[in-house]
């Protein structure tokens, strides 16, 4: 073991979004998700390698609605969400519902105050 750099492997699949944003390329954006969940599921899920996706932090209207899509594609176990102790920072309470009742949900909070900066 050692730093993250001295263990680095190439990427099997990536895909070029070619925006800061997912706003601007929704369907496109979609899609490459839709892709890149294909691809592990026909050569990594047999295996039984686990799958970490780290979805944007855009938790407002569009940005909602592309989590819960990205959310449907993978169909996790287990769910770690990070909290802000301002609240307008976080996911509603409702982005959630209607999408899984057996997930494993683990709410993680920030513990540094509103406009103080982290060491």
């Amino acid at each position: 073991i050692g730093p993250p750099f001295s263990h680095q492997s190439p990427a099997v699949m990536s895909v070029f979004f070619g925006d800061v944003s997912p706003a601007n390329q929704p369907d496109f954006y979609v899609r490459s998700v839709c892709r890149l969940v294909e691809v592990y599921l026909e050569k990594f899920f047999p295996e039984g390698v686990p799958l970490v996706v780290n979805t944007h932090g855009w938790v407002r209207g569009l940005g909602i609605s592309l989590v819960r899509e990205v959310y449907r594609l993978v169909r996790p176990e287990h769910l770690v969400v990070f909290r802000s102790s301002e609240g307008s920072k976080n996911m509603p309470a409702y982005w959630l519902d209607g999408l899984s009742d057996n997930i494993k949900v683990c709410g993680v909070t920030d513990t540094v105050p509103a406009g103080a900066s982290s060491p």
